[in-house]
């Protein structure tokens, strides 16, 4: 926790050390009067076509100046503008997956779309959706408001993905009775032993495309990385509130998770997953904001990922319990988004569930970042 916190100061710093949004289409100052009329509002971006909105969660930020100010000042337009990305940015790192190191890199990355029109930080996992400013002259105020997109199932760069995948296969779960386990804290740590996959990282990461990509994903995915590049001397925790699927977390789901129920699919007539979360033994410092659909119940109740059992977490997460469940709830849709067109079929039946707090376990052990899918199996097909 103690070296997240430090870079997580680390990139505070650099973001407040020179990004300044600035524009090329108000190049001289604008005297703009209080009256009686209505806004005058000017679209500065809009990609709000672009995407599947399906894949992708949704949040804003907007920043407000004095009309007589922002008119007349250049400098404070800018400042305005940098503000409504720096609030939604807050909220972004409120949804359960944390981009503070990459969020200096997002804010330059936008502010070339809008100055230059260049889309290429459109690529990446978080996107500037839609960019607006109003001049009114009605409320005498001067306001910037920003859209943005960030994908709900991220994935690893493609240069070490393969490399995963190759190790991934590898992999043999639990067999307990009629069903199997897979264990993503289990994973992590044979992961971290794996001399291919070392091997295959170091080459990676002497690829600027590489390390470019890499910069744009969300902390947990980078903690991971630095760690299993032996720069760090624990596999990190969860920083402490994160519920949602990291781009290294969907990379596993989607390479070991996904293809062992796909080959189960083929001897059964039905398969039961249950995706079960976890939390370290800290407590939570105060209650997380949270407006997903996960609910909770007693520890190890299985609730249907579209059921209505148990209780709403929203609009707040107030404890570990809640905290787990909401982590089972994330990892369960994930699944269901990667399997697609084979949960049309009806044989797949996803639940998810929370163990609350995991073993006591020293801060920075992977028992911390416990995810574990079951596949209960049905009757073989004939």
């Amino acid at each position: 926790m103690t070296y997240f916190l430090f870079l997580r100061k680390q990139a505070f710093q650099v973001m407040l050390s020179g990004l300044i949004f600035t524009t090329s289409q108000i190049t001289s100052a604008q005297t703009v009067s209080c009256t009686a009329g209505g806004p005058q509002k000017q679209t500065k971006h809009d990609f709000s076509r672009g995407i599947d909105r399906s894949l992708y969660a949704f949040t804003s930020g907007e920043s407000f100046c004095p009309l007589d100010k922002c008119a007349s000042s250049a400098a404070a337009r800018e400042e305005t503008r940098e503000l409504a990305f720096m609030n939604a940015f807050e909220l972004v790192d409120q949804m359960g997956r944390t981009y503070l190191l990459a969020r200096p890199y997002y804010l330059e990355g936008f502010r070339r779309l809008l100055e230059t029109g260049d889309p290429a930080i459109l690529k990446e996992d978080v996107i500037l959706l839609k960019a607006t400013e109003t001049y009114d002259t009605r409320r005498c105020e001067y306001k910037y408001n920003v859209d943005i997109a960030v994908l709900k199932l991220p994935r690893l760069p493609h240069q070490i993905n393969s490399s995963l995948r190759r190790f991934l296969k590898t992999i043999r779960p639990k067999h307990q009775a009629n069903s199997i386990a897979l264990d993503l804290s289990v994973i992590l740590v044979k992961l971290s032993s794996d001399r291919d996959f070392a091997k295959s990282l170091q080459a990676a990461s002497q690829d600027m495309r590489f390390r470019s990509a890499l910069r744009y994903k969300d902390d947990d995915t980078q903690f991971i990385i630095e760690a299993l590049q032996g720069r760090s001397t624990n596999i990190p925790a969860f920083a402490r509130g994160q519920y949602s699927i990291s781009a290294f977390v969907g990379s596993v789901v989607e390479g070991a998770v996904a293809p062992e129920i796909l080959g189960y699919l083929e001897e059964y007539a039905r398969l039961e997953v249950v995706c079960a979360g976890t939390t370290d033994d800290l407590g939570l410092a105060a209650a997380l904001r949270y407006d997903g659909e996960a609910r909770m119940d007693h520890i190890g109740q299985k609730l249907e990922l579209k059921g209505e059992g148990g209780s709403p977490i929203e609009p707040a997460i107030n404890s570990n319990v809640g905290l787990s469940f909401a982590r089972g709830y994330e990892g369960s849709k994930a699944l269901a988004q990667i399997l697609g067109p084979a949960m049309r079929s009806g044989r797949i039946t996803i639940y998810y569930t929370g163990h609350g707090t995991s073993a006591t376990r020293p801060v920075g052990s992977p028992e911390h970042r416990r995810i574990v899918y079951t596949i209960s199996l049905g009757q073989k097909l004939r």
